[in-house]
């Protein structure tokens, strides 16, 4: 089972940390909603701590083996962290979490380029996907299906989710 303690930590066997890692495939906005439903808030990350923090939640939720193949969507975890957006719908390079508040450090990103802008089907790329090979970013299309992140939304956070 895995239950929130009073600080707000999450404990599933010797893990107790900040982030849950839900393994169920979903697009980026029913991942924001199923957080919310299990009383819980989307994942925000603020430092390489907290990415650490994150990456060994995937590592105890997830196993610590991936599949070496880059874009297996197992191999990535949404964030709740997207790209605000200019009026004309291209990326502004400001990065902010769901709850609008701002992105406090520089994740190291997939790839020197990143967040690269990337357009496909008239949109373009505007949401956070952590990386289970190597805990860099990516920025990534939000109808893509992967697992995700919640954390507690405050230190009362008490819930049962399983």
């Amino acid at each position: 089972a895995v239950v929130s303690t009073q600080s707000g930590h999450y404990g599933r066997g010797n893990y107790c940390g900040k982030y849950i890692v839900i393994q169920k495939h979903v697009k980026w906005e029913q991942a924001k909603s199923m957080c919310k439903s299990f009383g819980l808030t989307f994942a925000t990350v603020n430092s390489k701590q907290e990415n650490d923090d994150l990456d060994l939640a995937a590592k105890l939720m997830m196993g610590a083996d991936v599949d070496h193949k880059r874009w297996n969507e197992t191999n990535w975890i949404w964030l709740g962290t997207t790209e605000v957006m200019h009026t004309n719908g291209t990326g502004s390079d400001v990065w902010e979490h769901h709850d609008g508040s701002p992105l406090l450090w520089e994740p190291n990103w997939d790839f020197k380029r990143q967040p690269d802008h990337w357009v496909r089907r008239g949109k373009e790329q505007t949401a956070v996907a952590f990386s289970r090979i190597n805990t860099k970013w990516d920025d990534s299309f939000v109808w893509k299906k992967r697992p995700f992140a919640c954390m507690c939304p405050d230190a009362a956070c008490t819930t049962n989710i399983y």
